[in-house]
């Protein structure tokens, strides 16, 4: 006796084995893209904030005179801020504090930065020098901004 063979199903099943392992292939360069950071949202939408390891960037704002943001202390530790700078190339800022800006865990400041007129993108470096209330140590640690104005 002769088994009824699908014509259809045989056609479907080769091509799932013969071209399976390109989709398979595009799904894991998907994953190592996104693992390494190249496509996250933040690199190509309008605001992005990305401050070093114990520092959190919150409520990121930006128009062509103005840029703010705020940081949130995500250290263990207290911590002082002596410095924070702008640096764009363009219109370079420092904020430098008389009586250092004193941040408890998990305390956030909002900083502002102004300037006659930034660039429609800015592209620039925050650097943030701090104290450590504890040990008296200072730091400078550096991060990286993106605004659309």
């Amino acid at each position: 006796m002769k088994r009824a063979t699908n014509k259809r199903g045989e056609y479907y099943s080769s091509y799932a084995y013969n071209y399976g392992w390109l989709l398979l292939f595009f799904i894991g360069v998907l994953i190592v893209l996104f693992y390494f950071g190249l496509l996250k949202y933040g690199l190509y939408g309008g605001k992005h904030c990305n401050l070093p390891q114990g520092f959190l960037c919150k409520d990121p704002y930006a128009d062509p005179s103005k840029i703010s943001f705020s940081i949130k202390n995500h250290k263990l530790v207290p911590i002082q801020i002596t410095s924070i700078s702008l640096l764009d190339g363009t219109c370079d800022r420092v904020q430098k504090f008389d009586i250092p800006v004193r941040m408890e865990n998990r305390a956030e400041q909002q900083f502002t930065f102004t300037c006659d007129e930034f660039a429609p993108v800015t592209h620039g470096r925050v650097v943030i020098e701090f104290e450590n209330v504890h040990n008296g140590l200072t730091y400078k640690e550096e991060g990286k901004i993106r605004f659309l104005t």
